[in-house]
């Protein structure tokens, strides 16, 4: 394609899109963006200014989306780069920009040359390596041909990840009969965390089902509903899913008060053996912690947290693979491209993992890829690995790992 072409679709391409709202609190260049690439825009006038479609028809947007998913795919994720975006596709990228005017409208949208990829899990291994921090990826087909291992069995913080040990307990414990998915748990004052979530913004005394705990737990990262289902089941009963070293396995809550609460708590806690960590969780519940007392910037995150692998994250969602609450939000991946997908990640300053288990049709084999990274000093390259990521799930969901 020829630069004047770049430079026409460039200069008219603006305005924006009333009619479809926020989508899991996507940024709304995003939601543009992924609507007009997945043909999604019914009302165009909705979208585009008059102005525009007058000097640019419905028709020629049309030509260049499809000339941009003919050369590169289906359109993934659109990765916000400090006001730039990059356009991930299944086979490669494009940068844009895309602004609103005073109406809320597409005031212009710009699109660049692409860019294919030529990946192999070898040269994004190379390309996670040099990121600033730790890098841990496992990917895995079928739940024993490992197919990457960078770093899979170190242990490091995973933030929300972890809560998907819980959700394991929670089943064991409906398969022995100790459980029930309608039982009623009205939340309590003394289990209510901070977010993420929404049931913290909740009445004391709202009745909700187990089941529902497990699905707010896993799709929308709630920690009040985490802390309600970890007490329900037992910490021991989680203890016994999950990694020997995360114990005593925390709360959200108890985090949030061993990190940002009194230094002393976080002080004795390094020290203490096991016995002394649990008798300090007792005397540390009424400890007072709001969200005004977050830091910006990371805090023992390689001391307190729960440390867990990539290769053991990698294992529990396999095992997880069919269970309703890893599939209510897809994560990374657009839900309708898979025959299974299950997703849970995790995050706080420093710390972030993605891990998902992917299957492209009922015959195909079965991936599951785990990726964390850990900055002691400072905020993780979000942008970066998150493109790394989505660019190994491209070569799934094109067959590239056959």
């Amino acid at each position: 394609m020829s630069k004047r072409h770049f430079s026409l679709f460039g200069l008219l391409l603006i305005f924006v899109l009333n009619g479809l709202g926020p989508v899991n609190a996507e940024k709304k260049e995003v939601v543009v963006l992924k609507a007009l690439f997945d043909q999604k825009i019914a009302t165009w006038t909705d979208v585009f200014s008059s102005e525009f479609l007058k000097a640019v028809p419905e028709k020629k947007i049309q030509e260049f989306v499809t000339l941009y998913q003919s050369k590169l795919g289906h359109l993934q994720e659109a990765i916000d780069k400090k006001g730039k975006f990059d356009l991930l596709f299944s086979s490669g990228k494009a940068p844009c920009t895309i602004s609103f005017n005073e109406h809320g409208l597409v005031k212009s949208l710009w699109l660049g040359n692409w860019t294919l990829f030529d990946d192999t899990p070898n040269k994004l291994a190379d390309e996670w390596k040099k990121l600033p921090g730790v890098v841990s990826v496992t990917v895995t087909r079928n739940g024993s041909d490992t197919i990457l291992d960078l770093n899979g069995n170190s242990p490091l913080g995973v933030g929300s990840a972890f809560k998907l040990f819980i959700l394991k307990a929670y089943r064991q414990a409906l398969a022995s009969g100790t459980l029930r998915v309608d039982e009623i748990l009205p939340l309590r004052s003394e289990w209510f965390s901070l977010p993420s979530g929404l049931l913290q913004s909740w009445p004391a005394g709202t009745p909700i089902t187990l089941e529902t705990y497990a699905n707010l737990m896993i799709s929308l990262s709630d920690n009040t509903a985490t802390d309600h289902l970890l007490n329900r089941i037992g910490r021991a009963n989680v203890e016994a899913v999950a990694p020997q070293r995360v114990r005593p396995f925390l709360g959200t809550m108890e985090m949030f008060r061993l990190k940002y609460g009194a230094a002393k708590y976080s002080g004795a806690f390094l020290k203490a053996d096991e016995k002394g960590k649990r008798e300090l969780l007792t005397r540390l519940a009424s400890e007072s912690i709001s969200v005004a007392d977050i830091s910006e910037k990371p805090v023992f995150i390689n001391k307190i947290e729960w440390l867990i692998s990539t290769a053991e994250l990698c294992r529990v969602i396999y095992e997880l693979r069919k269970d309703p609450a890893i599939a209510i939000n897809p994560g990374l991946v657009q839900k309708k491209a898979w025959a299974l997908c299950g997703y849970k990640g995790g995050s706080e300053t420093g710390v972030l993992n993605y891990t998902l288990v992917l299957q492209k049709t009922p015959s195909s084999d079965i991936f599951c890829i785990s990726a964390t990274i850990n900055d002691s000093e400072k905020s993780v390259d979000e942008e970066t690995f998150t493109e790394l990521f989505i660019r190994f799930l491209s070569l799934i969901e094109t067959g590239k790992l056959g």
